[in-house]
């Protein structure tokens, strides 16, 4: 894959020797303003998310769906053979460290591929690998990202004391400083008898004593003091 498009029958020199208009004729692969020597690949990815949401019985259900950043992966090559080097021996790191100071500016790029343009992207990795036989050369993979940019708007709210509600739509207000006060009782006490309808203090103890059943009723069961029978056996 080439670094442009141009028609079929004509090669990119004999075009660009004509003087035919670039941006006519010749289509530019360019990554944030850069143009590569080749590009390898182009890899595009477009994903919405569903939301799922258990429930208790059956399947989960979705209610709701959102489109994700756009994002593109890039594999260029330079040389510094190629003529864009004039010579230079360092070429191929000078580029290298163009795109890394790109990448950490953390300011949105244009990038324009054989498919699609793309706006406000970011470089999100940069992957190169070297060996015996890309030491003068760089293939790098350019992974990137949609960024999507919002515009916040300021909004002045109107006074409390015109407000019908200003404890619910007030904004923040500094009240000073604030200070613990000890606790007066038990706060565990407290909810326990208001849980279980009771106050602690209030409740006591009665034991129970067991009464023989009457004579001959051939149970050994017992009867307390209350009627409520026993269960001894």
């Amino acid at each position: 894959m080439s670094g442009g498009v141009f028609p079929s029958g004509a090669s990119i020199l004999a075009g660009q020797a004509l003087g035919l208009i670039q941006q006519i004729f010749f289509r530019t692969r360019s990554i944030g303003g850069f143009v590569a020597n080749v590009t390898l690949e182009e890899r595009h990815m477009d994903e919405i998310r569903i939301t799922d949401h258990p429930v208790e019985r059956g399947s989960m259900i979705s209610d709701h769906a959102f489109k994700m950043p756009e994002r593109v992966t890039i594999r260029v090559g330079y040389s510094n053979s190629t003529l864009e080097a004039f010579g230079n021996p360092n070429y191929v790191n000078e580029v290298y460290a163009q795109f890394l100071a790109m990448q950490a500016s953390l300011e949105p790029i244009t990038i324009l591929t054989g498919k699609r343009l793309y706006q406000n992207m970011m470089i999100e990795r940069l992957a190169v690998v070297t060996d015996e036989k890309t030491e003068n050369a760089l293939l790098m993979t350019c992974d990137c990202r949609e960024v999507q940019i919002v515009d916040t708007v300021t909004v002045n709210q109107a006074p409390a004391q015109d407000q019908t509600n200003p404890e619910s739509t007030a904004g923040i207000s500094n009240n000073g400083s604030a200070s613990v006060l000890p606790a007066t009782g038990s706060t565990l006490s407290s909810s326990a008898g208001g849980f279980l309808g009771y106050q602690p203090s209030a409740v006591s103890i009665v034991p129970i004593q067991p009464t023989p059943a009457p004579t001959g009723s051939g149970s050994s069961s017992f009867v307390n003091t209350i009627g409520i029978p026993g269960g001894l056996g």
